[in-house]
């Protein structure tokens, strides 16, 4: 039995959330996504502040590793069911896929109080506090109770329903956004250093020439 399976559940899920929130390869994946897909938002500082970081998350070792997992996942799947043919290696977008479905999956289990505590601590400027009906809240149950015929229907939530349902929306949009100002804020002299390391470089060869 491993130490997290020793935990209380309640603990153990939100050691998961933060596993999950705070892992770097995900904040960079998600951020970086969310600004490439959204431009107009970001401006072109932002965007090459993405490019950036995209273009260093895809080549990084933890991003090999990760395509590497998923390669042999699949092979293995497809000899389980008899799949003849080699299936394609991963693609960056592939990849980024799935780190990002992984990272909804693991925000609709987690509790609200979990994730407003981890989406503070990247960007603290945000001081979200939740009353305490919202902290213990799990989306994934409130879908559960709320289902009718497999839909869910916003209009026939109550005013309490309601804000259960759009505080997780906010949720989700207050850790992408916030990853992204974060990749924003660490690239945002990306490209003047690259031209100025460029420079440098020329003129460290000239005077050992």
């Amino acid at each position: 039995m491993t130490e997290q399976n020793k935990l209380p559940p309640r603990e153990s899920r939100k050691n998961l959330t933060s596993s999950v929130l705070e892992r770097k390869l995900i904040q960079g994946t998600v951020g970086s996504n969310l600004i490439k897909t959204n431009p107009f938002d970001y401006g072109k500082i932002g965007l090459n502040s993405a490019e950036v970081a995209y273009d260093s998350i895809m080549s990084s070792e933890e991003m090999k590793k990760e395509k590497e997992e998923a390669y042999k996942s699949k092979k293995e799947e497809y000899k389980r069911l008899g799949v003849a043919g080699e299936p394609s290696y991963p693609t960056d977008s592939d990849s980024s896929y799935e780190l990002m479905q992984g990272l909804e999956e693991t925000m609709k289990y987690s509790y609200f109080e979990d994730l407003a505590e981890e989406i503070n601590k990247v960007a603290p400027e945000l001081e979200i506090k939740l009353s305490d009906n919202l902290k213990g809240q799990v989306f994934d149950d409130f879908i559960k109770e709320n289902l009718k015929d497999g839909k869910l229907d916003i209009n026939k939530l109550s005013e309490d329903q309601r804000e259960i349902f759009f505080t997780y929306e906010k949720l989700k949009e207050a850790y992408k956004r916030a990853v992204a100002k974060k990749i924003i804020d660490s690239n945002y002299f990306a490209d003047l250093k690259q031209y100025f390391n460029s420079i440098s470089g020329k003129q460290n060869s000239k005077e050992g020439e």
